[in-house]
């Protein structure tokens, strides 16, 4: 006689066991758990911890909370579980978790990284304050560079010096400093003037005004005969050039252009002595 499924029973018009409404199956039980359906057959769980990961559920994770460092929360069907039991194994990338080695975290607080999970950090700051230099700076012609001075850790302060005439009034026209472009206008004439007493054969001039150059005075020039004499011929210098003697008739003019390179004057003629006055803003 074959074995037949159980699923109401009524004792004295009571009803002690009644599986009629039950909707239990294999997909809704963990493997090696068994239960009865509506028929009381016997149903066997065929759902394994291993057969959730396999149909890839989906993983949310968690850092904070009672659970621990990460917990798995599985959004599957609902005929997929893992037991509160289990302990599901999670891989990750450890690249996700940052690069921080334990000497870039302060020691007392814990981190974790691909280093490792709750790593205890070892960097202990400078318990000492830095030692700073202040510095005052004078602008020059040069750029320059600010730095501290041996056996300081840095700068605390740097101080460029002021200068109340460092006005646009007092700047030429045209030309700008730090900045500040001037509105000074060139006067027309400084009135300036200087002259230098020079040596014709060895003309030093230092001249600090700019304008036209003038030579006056008197210089010559020797040279020697075929009878063994010689004879002198002097230059007389009129400002913008010089006459000099002739045998015979009125002496012409030579005009000249002077200038000075080196600090000598140059433009004169060859002389071989003489004591002439250079000018300049006549």
């Amino acid at each position: 006689m074959a074995d037949k499924n159980v699923n109401q029973v009524i004792v004295n018009g009571e009803t002690i066991l009644d599986l009629t409404n039950d909707t239990v199956t294999a997909n809704d039980l963990a493997e090696g758990v068994t239960a009865h359906d509506s028929s009381g057959a016997l149903v066997n769980g065929n759902l394994s911890e291993i057969e959730a990961f396999e149909n890839s559920p989906t993983i949310t994770f968690k850092t904070e909370g009672p659970f621990g460092l990460f917990r798995c929360y599985p959004t599957v069907r609902k005929d997929y579980i893992i037991r509160k039991t289990s302990k599901p194994i999670v891989f990750l990338d450890a690249d996700g978790f940052g690069d921080a080695m334990v000497a870039d975290v302060i020691k007392g607080k814990t981190f974790t990284s691909k280093n490792g999970l709750k790593v205890s950090g070892t960097y202990e700051p400078p318990s000492t304050e830095p030692t700073l230099q202040a510095k005052s700076v004078t602008p020059t012609v040069a750029e320059q560079v600010v730095t501290p001075d041996a056996n300081y850790d840095g700068l605390s302060q740097v101080t460029i010096a002021g200068d109340a005439n460092l006005t646009s009034e007092n700047i030429k026209s045209g030309v700008s400093i730090f900045g500040i472009t001037g509105t000074l206008a060139t006067a027309a004439s400084d009135n300036n003037a200087e002259a230098y007493v020079i040596d014709a054969t060895n003309p030093t001039v230092s001249f600090k005004t700019s304008g036209t150059i003038k030579v006056y005075g008197y210089g010559y020039t020797t040279s020697s005969s075929s009878w063994g004499g010689s004879s002198t011929t002097v230059h007389a210098f009129c400002g913008d050039g010089y006459y000099k003697s002739s045998n015979w008739g009125s002496p012409s003019k030579t005009s000249c252009t002077f200038d000075v390179s080196g600090g000598k004057l140059t433009g004169l003629p060859s002389l071989n002595g003489g004591t002439l006055i250079a000018v300049v803003g006549l």
